[in-house]
């Protein structure tokens, strides 16, 4: 969380450079398609097993619309996928097993830009779901179905009139709701570009 929390210094020292040079860019409706690469979430001491939340390293695609709602705010829809594999070794089984991850996740996403003279700087924040489909060779699968958020920081330039080039890190965290304190949960960070295709 610490690093998130730097990137977002970095972009208000930036702000503090570019923002006064800043024209306004407002656009009716945005479609973006992004992909790239999410990192690890080990919990606990890393024993790969039937019942471990680990999630490796992997792929990252995702797929965004929005509409601007005044000024410099939009609202939009995000769906997000992420995927990776691993070998890892199962202690109860004394073996290596292979693991391998599919996760879907559904946002609506409240987006704030910061217009710059060739582009923008944005943050946002989306609160939805997580569905994870884990399986573990022949030892079993699982199907999860979490409570997530995500927080995103961007910049997009401009290539044309209609389309600008994306550059987005994204911190998400999902998890059963539980009071106990139990319950699955996971937390990664991504790191995606793509294109904004300015659709009105």
């Amino acid at each position: 969380m610490k690093y998130f929390i730097a990137g977002f210094l970095l972009i208000a020292v930036t702000l503090s450079y570019t923002f006064s040079q800043s024209k306004r860019h407002n656009f009716e409706s945005l479609l973006s398609i992004k992909a790239g690469y999410h990192t690890a979430y080990t919990h606990g001491i890393g024993i790969a097993s039937i019942s471990n939340a680990n999630i490796p390293h992997g792929f990252s695609a995702d797929i965004n619309a929005e509409i601007h709602t005044g000024k410099n705010w939009y609202i939009g829809f995000n769906y997000d996928l992420s995927f990776g594999n691993e070998t890892a070794y199962d202690q109860y089984l004394q073996r290596n097993i292979e693991r391998s991850f599919t996760i879907h996740q559904y946002s609506p996403i409240v987006k704030y830009r910061f217009p710059l003279k060739k582009g923008n700087i944005y943050t946002a924040l989306g609160i939805g779901g997580s569905k994870v489909y884990a399986s573990y060779g022949n030892s079993g699968s699982h199907i999860d179905v979490l409570v997530m958020y995500n927080l995103r920081a961007g910049g997009e330039y401009y290539l044309n009139n209609w389309a600008m080039l994306s550059l987005e890190t994204v911190f998400i965290e999902a998890g059963e709701i539980d009071f106990g304190g139990g319950g699955r949960n996971y937390r990664f960070f991504q790191f995606k570009t793509g294109i904004v295709f300015i659709l009105k």
